[in-house]
């Protein structure tokens, strides 16, 4: 376990160096946060403007969900995003035979390969809407629903990490990254809405095969005291399995790999 710590700190510490060699990125990142925060929550109130409730969510409480998925894309953006965008120069440049060749398992080392300092503002001022949207709410969440939450919060994180890696794992077999970098952050853009709104198959579809309507919904719910531990066993239970075929998914496309030296 120390050396993975070792090996994660290494990696972060030359990215933050690298990242604040410049200043203007600084005033620049600050301002691209607060604005793309900002229109959101602006859509919101202009609909808020003209209905009291969306499926049952009132304005504040779909503030939570946009402060929670806010949340969960900064520390994705910020840890898992740097390392993922490389793998296409890992692949097409034959620099990934030196990370399989290392003890360590090379998903492992791809995935805590970089570290993006600038999404700090992204992780602040997306804490600063959830606490506000809970006071607003006048909610008093118990440990226990704090706990739930935070399981939720946890298995969602894994889930959406999961299957980013497995859609960016496709570069393997074709050569373009800039094509699925995106796909999976816009496609879970659609979990910051209220799961209820979803009916039918396109529900079960969201719940399962590819389940956005839980990784922002079940967090928001636990606080609010809509969920069970049966939820918390079954979010757990769905980033378990596809933190499992990630890693399946990946082993399987290291075999089609033609490394630099083939």
């Amino acid at each position: 376990m120390r050396r993975y710590l070792k090996l994660i700190v290494g990696f972060w510490g030359a990215s933050v160096m690298r990242g604040t060699e410049l200043r203007a990125s600084f005033f620049v990142s600050l301002l691209d946060s607060a604005t793309a925060l900002l229109l959101s929550v602006l859509f919101f109130e202009i609909v808020y403007t003209h209905v009291h409730s969306i499926a049952g969510w009132s304005k504040y409480g779909v503030l939570l969900l946009l402060g929670i998925f806010s949340l969960q894309m900064a520390i994705l953006n910020m840890i898992v995003r740097p390392g993922l965008v490389q793998m296409g120069r890992l692949v097409h440049r034959g620099d990934l035979d030196g990370y399989l060749t290392k003890p360590i398992p090379s998903q492992f080392t791809i995935t805590f390969l970089g570290f993006d300092v600038f999404r700090a503002f992204d992780l602040i001022l997306a804490l600063v809407l959830t606490v506000y949207s809970i006071l607003k709410l006048g909610i008093c969440p118990t440990p226990l629903q704090w706990l739930m939450a935070a399981i939720h919060f946890g298995a969602a994180l894994v889930i959406v990490y999961s299957i980013w890696y497995i859609s960016l794992t496709l570069v393997v077999w074709t050569t373009v990254l800039s094509s699925w970098i995106s796909l999976v952050p816009n496609i879970f853009s659609f979990s910051q809405y209220p799961a209820s709104i979803y009916k039918g198959k396109l529900k079960l579809f969201f719940m399962t095969a590819l389940p956005i309507a839980v990784v922002v919904n079940s967090p928001a719910s636990s606080l609010l005291g809509r969920m069970s531990w049966m939820s918390v066993g079954y979010s757990v239970l769905l980033a378990a399995l596809f933190l499992g075929l990630s890693i399946a998914f990946w082993n399987k496309a290291l075999r089609f790999y033609s490394s630099a030296s083939s």
